[in-house]
């Protein structure tokens, strides 16, 4: 890959390629080339069937969400989990060299688990057939995800990953990481706390029955509502030392650039 056409962080909202402005997200060194076909959606990116192998709906579905999301499956590529195996260690005792064998081979398992993740995804991507099978990837997860029974897909998101670093790496923080305050005023001294908190997704309760109409916009008013805190869930007030009425509500400071909505039924 040619240098000169590599982005960098420190300039990234102020570049320009082919009249295509960078996106935020795209924070890695990408190629000029490959990044003006896809704005121009030249990028070759067909649609796939999977293969359903019992009841993995689930699994086809969030592997579907995440081969649509193109800013994903570019920079997969060029992610790494360990980018330090080439360094020289230094092994000054018999534990510390215990532990790092250990985070050796947690390492080497992680980089299996990307690089078959990287090749399901270069199948889907070059592949002649109009569906293919996920079967290995199905492998991979704990037998508890991968029983070919009805699963919650969530989980199965969020086993993902966390396997591929969560949100340390900055590869997946830029893409599906956002920052939520919650926040907690005494109603007596109007003191107001705060607890910062990284998110992956929101996860949003469906009434069984409710005569109201539902929306995405309504879910994220109820989300951000100020609660009533008071009588037996009183909040004790840090400030006041004492138990206090007060409310408590969400502030949403830094939305993920892709969001995930989990509806609760």
């Amino acid at each position: 890959m040619n240098h000169a056409n590599r982005v960098s962080p420190n300039n990234i909202e102020d570049i320009r390629m082919g009249g295509v402005k960078i996106k935020k997200y795209l924070m890695l060194p990408i190629n000029k080339f490959t990044f003006e076909n896809m704005s121009k959606r030249n990028y070759p990116h067909p649609p796939v069937g999977l293969m359903n192998l019992g009841n993995t709906c689930y699994l086809n579905s969030l592997l579907q969400a995440l081969y649509s999301t193109v800013s994903f499956i570019v920079n997969l590529f060029l992610f790494k989990i360990n980018e330090t195996n080439n360094k020289v260690r230094t092994v000054p005792n018999y534990e510390i060299y215990k532990s790092q064998m250990h985070q050796e081979n947690t390492n080497s398992e992680l980089d299996y688990f990307l690089e078959e993740i990287k090749s399901f995804f270069k199948n889907m991507l070059t592949t002649d057939k109009s569906y293919i099978s996920a079967d290995r990837v199905l492998n991979m997860l704990p037998v508890e995800l991968n029983n070919r029974n009805q699963q919650d897909v969530t989980e199965v998101f969020r086993y993902i990953f966390d396997k591929l670093g969560g949100s340390e790496k900055e590869f997946l923080r830029l893409i599906f990481s956002g920052v939520v305050i919650q926040k907690v005023q005494c109603q007596k001294c109007l003191f107001i706390s705060k607890k910062k908190e990284i998110i992956h997704d929101l996860s949003f309760p469906v009434p069984i029955s409710t005569n109201e109409k539902l929306s995405i916009q309504r879910f994220f008013d109820t989300f951000i509502q100020k609660e009533k805190i008071y009588g037996n869930n009183k909040y004790k007030c840090s400030r006041c030392n004492k138990k206090r009425n007060a409310l408590k509500w969400n502030e949403i400071i830094s939305p993920p650039c892709h969001l995930i909505l989990i509806l609760n039924r």
